[in-house]
């Protein structure tokens, strides 16, 4: 396995459950905006966990193609 694809899966892996896990906790407290105001920390918490996406899909190009044959089907 090549450097590249074991970066880009590093990425993939770690960044997906590091943004999973703090989207979970950022929507987590915005459950408890309907009685009390939000803060304005969690206002940009929430805001900039937008940006987390970018390693997610920056391991999603680094992703070398996979061959079509890796793909097939087999019937039987």
């Amino acid at each position: 396995m090549s450097r590249v694809k074991l970066l880009s899966l590093f990425v993939l892996i770690v960044g997906g459950a590091c943004m999973s896990l703090f989207t979970f906790a950022i929507y987590f407290s915005y459950t408890f905006t309907l009685f009390t105001s939000v803060s304005m920390r969690d206002q940009i918490l929430g805001n900039s966990s937008i940006v987390g996406v970018l390693p997610l899909i920056a391991g999603a190009i680094l992703l070398p193609p996979v061959p079509p044959k890796s793909m097939a089907v087999h019937a039987g």
